[in-house]
């Protein structure tokens, strides 16, 4: 009797493993099966863009497949963040951004049309860049190395009205003075 519990253990285990096999290669589909789609937050010629023109060039060549790049600059990310959220859930429409849309927006807004917990997904880090403050040459020869963070930080708060920054997600405002 153990015998026969035993053979029937094995082929229902082998019926078992045919079956996920066979599940596995029905719903096993070349991917990609059409071009992908890389939507970018902002315009073309900035710093997103570079990142993901050239992501799409080496997808492209890795994957024998075409990788579009599709600018939709607006509200701050969210046009792109939006497009990215609603389409079809099958890998081929990705989002390259900052972390505006995905972490900040949902803090500044009280209503996004797409909830970036629910319908988007990290999947890698491809660019990080670095914020450079900038003055003209004639100040940089006036500091002295080991005092030039305290005689910035000097500069900025006596010359508040004077003082403007812009970064690449159309944000400006006033140095200093902690107001945008």
């Amino acid at each position: 009797m153990t015998v026969l519990v035993k053979q029937r253990s094995y082929a229902g285990a082998a019926a078992g493993w045919c079956l996920c096999l066979c599940a596995a290669l029905v719903s096993a589909q070349e991917f990609p099966s059409r071009p992908l789609r890389l939507v970018v937050g902002f315009p073309p010629g900035g710093g997103a863009d570079g990142a993901a023109r050239a992501v799409a060039q080496k997808l492209t060549e890795s994957l024998g497949q075409a990788v579009v790049v599709d600018n939709r600059s607006g509200a701050g990310g969210n046009v792109a963040a939006e497009i990215v959220a609603h389409a079809v859930a099958d890998g081929h429409t990705l989002l390259v951004t900052s972390p505006g849309p995905v972490v900040i927006n949902p803090a500044l807004y009280s209503s996004l049309p797409y909830d970036p917990q629910k319908e988007l997904a990290p999947v890698t880090l491809i660019a990080a860049g670095a914020n450079v403050l900038t003055v003209h040459p004639a100040v940089v020869t006036r500091l002295r190395p080991s005092r030039a963070r305290t005689t910035t930080a000097i500069m900025l708060r006596a010359h508040d009205e004077h003082l403007h920054w812009h970064g690449s997600s159309q944000v400006s405002g006033r140095l200093g003075s902690g107001r945008g």
